[in-house]
């Protein structure tokens, strides 16, 4: 008794190990699809376990990659007046649709280490829409139109592409125009035309420089000239003045004092060879002999 109850023991054990590792895991943000030897199995399996792998079975769990993911597409285009010009579009996108959407592309979509990624899936869906759409927006432009514009043809990218992938198997949102490479040509005129502006720019500061010194050295010296000319006023004044301050007796007052200074000098040397005399009176014969006789 004992020993058929060991053995039912041991059959629940081994069930429970066995049927635990027959399942297989499908993810977050992925979708499961079992692939035996004659296809695929009609259901698509949420994330959680999956049962019916055996030790012996050929059954493969093949995932589907549904989160989302930010792409960027290099596009390459010949504008309205034949310049060439590659930009980036930028955009999110992720698996959408329903059972009847989804099963087609596990038949579409060659699996890579059992699993079909989103990249593989926009590849073969959405790729060409994008490129074919970011044409037909672009090509209307000319090359001196797309950066006044540039608003305006992100604009119109996002109504088209979200127009166009309402009937694909994928979601798009935030599209936005991202990089622009302009051609080799323009990006040397734009380079020539900053570089000219420049130096005009260095022309005319050099030349307003010029102009405000120059006016600077005409207000200096006129503001020189201007007080020369109130200084020679101010001393034509004050000789004016005083010219017409001292009268003809005023001079003979002042010869008088001077004389009479010199005659106090005589008397406190008498015995000098000092003369003091006016000097009209130095040619009188008095006067000469006077100085000839204090020699």
């Amino acid at each position: 008794m004992m020993k058929k109850k060991f053995i039912s023991l041991l059959a629940v054990i081994v069930s429970i190990v066995v049927l635990q590792g027959c399942t297989q895991p499908v993810p977050p943000a992925h979708l499961g699809k079992v692939l035996t030897k004659v296809g695929y199995t009609p259901d698509i399996h949420p994330p959680g376990l999956v049962p019916g792998f055996g030790p012996f079975s050929r059954s493969k769990l093949i995932l589907l990659e549904t989160g989302t993911r930010a792409i960027t597409e290099k596009v390459n285009v010949k504008l309205a007046d034949k310049a060439d010009l590659t930009f980036d579009v930028r955009f999110r996108t992720r698996i959408a649709g329903d059972e009847r959407v989804i099963n087609p592309m596990f038949n579409d979509i060659t699996p890579v280490d059992q699993k079909v990624t989103l990249m593989s899936v926009y590849n073969t869906y959405g790729k060409m829409v994008v490129r074919n759409v970011s044409r037909q927006i672009m090509n209307d432009y000319k090359v001196d139109e797309v950066h006044s514009n540039y608003d305006r043809i992100g604009a119109e990218l996002a109504i088209a592409l979200e127009e166009k992938f309402k009937n694909l198997p994928l979601d798009m949102s935030d599209v936005a125009l991202g990089q622009i490479v302009w051609p080799q040509s323009l990006t040397a005129a734009i380079d020539a035309t900053l570089t000219s502006r420049a130096e005009i720019a260095k022309i005319e500061a050099d030349k307003k420089k010029e102009i405000a010194d120059a006016k600077a050295r005409e207000a200096i010296a006129r503001a020189n000239y201007a007080g020369e000319i109130v200084e020679a006023e101010t001393l034509r004044d004050y000789n004016k003045t005083i010219a017409d301050g001292i009268s003809e007796n005023f001079l003979r007052f002042k010869a008088l004092q001077v004389q009479s200074s010199m005659i106090e000098a005589m008397k406190s040397n008498p015995n000098g060879n000092t003369v003091y005399m006016p000097y009209d009176a130095m040619g009188t014969i008095g006067a000469q002999m006077q100085m000839f006789n204090s020699q």
